[in-house]
């Protein structure tokens, strides 16, 4: 019956329908103290204890909360105040932080990244190679603006980035002056039948 009544009501108005509950509810416990022959309604008083907790918890809720100093994790943006803000400004035009390093600067820090990962097991191997492939590209796209000349002469399989890159250029005046020497030299040995002179081939470079 009182199911039926509930799926009756809770189609119609559901502040209506609370409100039944609410005297069913209380119906029914109604029928449950007449059952146990009406005993007294008693409730024990709080304690001492209980109160002063209650009280304490209830401070500390509402309590203001006081924000740290430096809360964990927070950026020190101190350089930024008014009094020290040009030399904030300065350190932060530092070229230090924002120059770009140069080809020879790159190819060390590979270098320091081979010795590293002989040393080196697991992750750290895989970590310090994908650190050292970084450092190379890096390396041939500054190369590409500032020495393109010597990228042509880069033949996989028979010399590295490093060795074209730190072999020193000869200039163009001293090698034409060394291959006229040395085809002078030829001449005059295919003339006079003599041994040739290896010291004639030689150029004094200044």
């Amino acid at each position: 019956m009182r199911k039926n009544i509930r799926d009756y009501l809770s189609k119609g108005d559901q502040a209506y329908f609370r409100m039944v509950e609410t005297v069913l509810a209380r119906d029914q416990n109604w029928v449950r103290w007449k059952i146990e022959y009406c005993p007294p309604i008693f409730r024990e008083a709080v304690s001492v204890e209980l109160h002063s907790e209650a009280k304490s918890s209830a401070r500390k809720t509402v309590a203001p909360r006081r924000l740290k100093d430096t809360p964990p994790g927070a950026i020190d943006l101190t350089f930024l105040h008014e009094a020290d803000g040009a030399r904030g400004l300065d350190s932060l035009r530092d070229p230090a932080r924002f120059r770009e390093l140069s080809v020879n600067e790159l190819i060390k820090g590979m270098e320091t990244d081979e010795l590293d990962m002989e040393m080196a097991t697991g992750d750290e191997s895989s970590v310090l190679q994908r650190q050292k492939d970084n450092k190379y590209w890096r390396a041939m796209r500054i190369a590409t603006r500032t020495g393109l000349g010597k990228l042509t002469k880069l033949e996989p399989g028979k010399n590295t980035f490093k060795e074209i890159w730190l072999a020193e250029d000869i200039p163009s005046e001293i090698a034409d002056t060394r291959q006229t020497s040395l085809n002078a030299n030829d001449q005059s040995v295919e003339d006079n039948g003599a041994e040739p002179d290896t010291r004639s081939s030689q150029v004094d470079v200044v």
